[in-house]
């Protein structure tokens, strides 16, 4: 037979050109097929239709895995934190995860982190240790967001850093104020960075444009680096704050709150917070505060004001002794008497303006009346 012939003429190299690519191809497009399908995810339930349809995770490559946490940090609600403990597909998907943490960029790193922070889920000791060994790899890989959102992560869990990798993130974050800016500047340096081909490309610009916080990343990193009550270095603390400064009308009452809360929990009365006090009374305006914002941000001021004013010799001032406990349990009418006895006085002393003590005040009085009177109460944030 001729046809049987001529295959027995082919060469034996030429029938195993393949050579496993048609089967790679066919692995590369099912784990396309799954990432489009995490991608259009908009609900926990969404991610969980998926991964159970797909052998529960079984299968996922670093991509899906990325992709299946950053969606799982974006879409969770506040209803379902601490939820996922006992829900076999999210176990299934962080047993997946664990396996491939080695091989996890720093962007992926991050996500997965974050995403940590957002559900509210401890995934134990084993895969934390796994985890902050890719972290510390990374971290000279990382961007501005993937720092701030790592650092987040671990401030909301409660958990503290390995040395090693503290001051590795440290180290990014200092880097990162040096060009923080405001959110259209750090937006244009970002597509600017990423002209040159993206994460990892090889373009001019990536290597001549460098890039920064938001200002969102910038006080939320601040926040979380002072979550246990350390301060940080002197030079990332001057950066923070001269970055900050610059861009103090772009924040949100939740940012202020930040800085705050922040500058309390150091017990440092920086001149940063007077701007901060100002820009929340007469910038933003008290009523856009939320009670929890509210509440840090009183906190923060009186907390910071307190210890300023001890540490100067509280001796020789005429102002009433007022202590700020860590935890503040005393309501927002303790707070007002905690403020006014460091609020600035003629002489420029002190931390707030009698105007923003004033406005202060009259906040207070327009929520303990919409409340039917109370008092209400703050805690440190």
């Amino acid at each position: 037979d001729a046809a049987a012939d001529q295959r027995q003429r082919v060469p034996p190299r030429n029938r195993r050109r393949d050579n496993g690519k048609s089967g790679r191809r066919r692995a590369s497009d099912a784990a396309r097929a799954v990432n489009d399908a995490l991608s259009r995810a908009r609900t926990i339930d969404d991610l969980r239709v998926v991964v159970e349809a797909n052998d529960l995770a079984a299968s996922f490559n670093v991509v899906n895995v990325a992709t299946a946490y950053s969606r799982l940090g974006r879409h969770v609600e506040d209803a379902e934190r601490g939820t996922l403990d006992d829900a076999r597909w999210y176990l299934a998907l962080e047993t997946r995860a664990f396996a491939l943490l080695p091989e996890l960029g720093g962007w992926a790193a991050s996500s997965l982190t974050w995403a940590l922070g957002r559900t509210g889920r401890d995934p134990g000791a084993k895969f934390w240790e796994a985890l902050e060994r890719v972290l510390l790899r990374k971290a000279s890989e990382l961007e501005p967001q993937g720092v701030a959102n790592i650092l987040w992560a671990f401030a909301v869990l409660e958990r503290k850093h390995p040395v090693a990798l503290s001051g590795a993130l440290e180290t990014a974050a200092t880097k990162f104020c040096k060009f923080a800016g405001s959110g259209a500047a750090a937006n244009a340096n970002a597509t600017a960075a990423r002209l040159g081909g993206g994460r990892g490309g090889r373009g001019r610009e990536r290597e001549t444009v460098p890039t920064g916080f938001k200002p969102y990343e910038l006080t939320m990193m601040f926040w979380a680096l002072t979550r246990f009550g350390e301060e940080p270095s002197v030079e990332l603390r001057g950066l923070f704050e001269a970055q900050c400064g610059r861009v103090l009308n772009e924040l949100k009452p939740r940012e202020l709150a930040n800085v705050a809360s922040a500058y309390g929990r150091i017990g440092r009365a920086a001149p940063l917070l007077a701007a901060v006090a100002d820009e929340a009374c007469a910038g933003v305006g008290l009523d856009r505060f939320k009670p929890q914002e509210f509440s840090m941000l009183l906190w923060g001021l009186a907390k910071a004001a307190s210890a300023s004013r001890d540490a100067a010799a509280p001796s020789s001032s005429s102002r009433a002794r007022f202590d700020v406990s860590d935890s503040f349990d005393g309501g927002f009418g303790g707070l007002v008497a905690g403020l006014a006895s460091t609020s600035r006085d003629e002489h420029g002393g002190g931390l707030i303006s009698s105007q923003a003590l004033e406005m202060i005040a009259d906040e207070l009085q327009a929520r303990a009346s919409a409340d039917g009177g109370g008092g209400g109460g703050g805690s440190g944030g």
